[in-house]
């Protein structure tokens, strides 16, 4: 009995030592730098969040992860703990400047990735945000009482671009801090609906008329290996972020829903794969 207990505390003492002597795992990498003012000065209070590219719907978008997000301190630092190993892209959003992604750049095309390997920290990642003028579109909404609209950049590779605003009681919209560039302004109330373009170059764009037309509807049908299917679909408009959903019934027909009446290609994206159809498109009548 006395030599099983003296083994039985040795095991315990030499698993006890290993414990310890082991390095505890690690779980993911980490970021951290600091977020400037085109003066140099910290920016405290901003928000900051680490992005990876997906693809959603068919179009390749800048998406965040859970619990990536962060709030400058006063001295302006952030720091993002536990990312799973690959490359980022930092954004940092705030009053009186434009969205800037890292390097300290307006234009997401232009943004530089952030590679994390586990167990590494990362760090310096400092960046000032962009001066880069900006600019309002403002106009007013017809043919339906005021409501929501929602102005996003074209092509849209970043969700978290899009402005979205309630018109005043008279229709009219100011949208401000817009960078110079193409976007769709989109709006929907009951059974009317909008699609419009605005292009923003060196000065404001004013009097864009936004007109709330009747739904149109796309219908069709969904086959699979020549077969009906019946699984959930939704359609998109190529090269905007805008999608309706659509109807299927047993037999593979579909009905999209309010869908506006314009000169647009779409795609019919199942729920496992994507269909593409260059040729479905939509007159305004």
């Amino acid at each position: 009995m006395r030599w099983t207990r003296l083994i039985a505390a040795g095991l315990f003492a030499a698993a006890l030592a290993l414990t310890q002597s082991s390095p505890a795992p690690q779980f993911g990498g980490s970021i951290s730098g600091h977020l400037l003012d085109p003066a140099g000065q910290p920016l405290a209070n901003w928000q900051v969040q680490a992005g990876r590219w997906e693809y959603h719907q068919g179009r390749k978008e800048l998406h965040a992860l859970p619990n990536s997000t962060a709030t400058t301190s006063q001295t302006g630092e952030f720091t993002f703990a536990a990312l799973p190993s690959g490359g980022y892209c930092i954004r940092a959003t705030g009053a009186a400047f434009p969205t800037t992604y890292y390097p300290g750049v307006a234009d997401i095309s232009a943004a530089a990735q952030v590679t994390v390997s586990t167990g590494r920290q990362t760090s310096g990642v400092d960046f000032r945000v962009s001066s880069e003028k900006t600019f309002h579109v403002r106009g007013r909404v017809t043919g339906a009482p005021g409501g929501m609209i929602t102005m996003s950049p074209r092509p849209m590779l970043d969700p978290e671009s899009s402005q979205s605003i309630f018109t005043r009681p008279d229709g009219s919209f100011d949208i401000d801090k817009v960078l110079p560039g193409d976007y769709t302004i989109s709006g929907y109330y009951q059974y009317v609906t909008s699609y419009t373009v605005v292009s923003v170059k060196d000065s404001d764009a004013d009097n864009v008329v936004v007109e709330m037309l009747p739904c149109a509807k796309v219908r069709g049908t969904v086959r699979v290996d020549g077969r009906p299917s019946t699984a959930p679909v939704t359609l998109s408009a190529l090269g905007v972020a805008m999608s309706w959903g659509v109807d299927v019934d047993k037999n593979g027909t579909l009905t999209s829903q309010c869908v506006p009446p314009a000169n647009t290609r779409f795609r019919l994206n199942l729920q496992t794969t994507a269909i593409f159809n260059p040729f479905v498109s939509m007159e305004r009548t």
